[in-house]
């Protein structure tokens, strides 16, 4: 497995238009955070990733609009746990649910997810 030593998550986030922003004070500097465009939501993404070994994420995101995210994966593994969440995987399609852990494989395939408006989205 080829996985990139940082910024795993970039090439998805600028897809959509996702800036650098300052990281909230609650936030590691050590990590990188973003915002969404305005006309998307409100929010952010930080995102800190450790020589290509671990990342570890985390959303607070409120959308203005529903929102379909395609894009393509590198391989990766992932586990995930949602505060809240109102959102589905397309394909295959499966309920993405608050207060549970979910994972995640990843073998370089298309991710298709829509995500609801008016929503927190925390992860």
């Amino acid at each position: 497995m080829d996985i990139p030593t940082k910024h795993l998550p970039e090439p998805f986030l600028t897809q959509f238009g996702f800036v650098p922003c300052a990281c909230k004070e609650t936030l590691n500097l050590e990590g990188s955070c973003y915002a969404p465009p305005k006309e998307l939501g409100e929010g952010y993404y930080w995102y800190y990733e450790r020589d290509g070994l671990f990342a570890i994420g985390v959303l607070d995101l409120c959308l203005k609009e529903d929102f379909v995210l395609e894009y393509q994966q590198q391989d990766f593994i992932s586990i995930n746990y949602y505060d809240t969440i109102s959102a589905e995987e397309l394909s295959p399609y499966k309920r993405l649910s608050a207060s549970c852990i979910r994972g995640h494989v990843s073998e370089s395939q298309v991710f298709r997810a829509r995500y609801h408006k008016m929503f927190p989205s925390m992860g």
